[in-house]
């Protein structure tokens, strides 16, 4: 695979491959990659789409670091924090941090050199449900902004759900008991925190949104230890992608200067 080495202003986003060939074989290879503990968690599984969920982010999170780090896929060893999130093994991260994500079919691996980072995705076509949720989670600004929009609300709301999300998987609570404590503005293509960032300045934090051409829409919150000053530049792949596998991805908000 190649090596795509991770400069200090670069956010990497890697997907599985689209092409139900490629996907099947990515996985059907990646389960060698598992280490002993991960193939008993992949066999405890009693659903098998949880299971194979499971295994492919295991596969996208081993072979994905693979590319930015002089390390086999199957050597990377992981820590867990208390609400379960992996991490690199601090002698292995060489600064670099990550963030999966699953929905349903979706799945999106965000990596970076940060202090902290964390990724959601969400399919769209669960808008509805989600503007129910955030009318009791949201704050009283978001909810005055969602009003607003009328009929882009359910698109909107989805948006702001996986920004949201993304900052508490970065901070590291548990979604339902920090979703409430952060809340966000949208003025056309620019965010603004309405609530205090958590573990830092709002200048440390880059907040970027977007969909992609599968009706997803996804989002990355990073923070890094100094204010960020420079344009961000994102790099998409895609996992073991054919020839015509492409990804696209188109921007809606940021808070920072991104360059896709």
């Amino acid at each position: 695979m190649k090596f795509h080495p991770i400069g200090q202003n670069d956010v990497h986003l890697w997907f599985p491959p689209r092409s139900p060939r490629e996907f099947d074989r990515l996985c059907r290879e990646g389960f060698t990659l598992l280490v002993p503990d991960e193939i008993e968690r992949h066999r405890s599984f009693r659903d098998s789409r949880a299971a194979n969920q499971f295994l492919l982010g295991r596969v996208l999170m081993r072979r994905s670091l693979a590319a930015h780090l002089a390390l086999r896929p199957e050597e990377f060893r992981f820590v867990y924090g208390p609400n379960g999130k992996p991490d690199l093994r601090p002698d292995q991260a060489e600064g670099l941090v990550f963030s999966l994500s699953h929905s349903r079919s979706d799945t999106i691996l965000a990596v970076a050199r940060a202090e902290r980072i964390g990724a959601d995705i969400e399919q769209e076509r669960r808008a509805i449900t989600i503007l129910r949720i955030a009318r009791q989670l949201f704050s009283e600004a978001e909810k005055r902004q969602l009003y607003r929009l009328g009929a882009g609300a359910e698109a909107a709301a989805v948006i702001l759900w996986c920004l949201k999300e993304s900052i508490v998987k970065a901070s590291g609570c548990t979604i339902w008991a920090g979703m409430s404590g952060v809340s966000l503005a949208r003025y056309g293509r620019c965010l603004q925190w309405l609530s205090t960032p958590p573990n830092g300045q709002t200048s440390e934090w880059l907040l970027v949104a977007g969909r992609d051409r599968a009706g997803s829409a996804l989002a990355v919150a990073l923070q890094r230890s100094q204010p960020i000053l420079r344009a961000q530049k994102l790099h998409c792949h895609i996992l073991a992608g054919g020839a015509g596998d492409r990804f696209s991805f188109e921007f809606s908000s940021a808070s920072a200067l991104c360059v896709a």
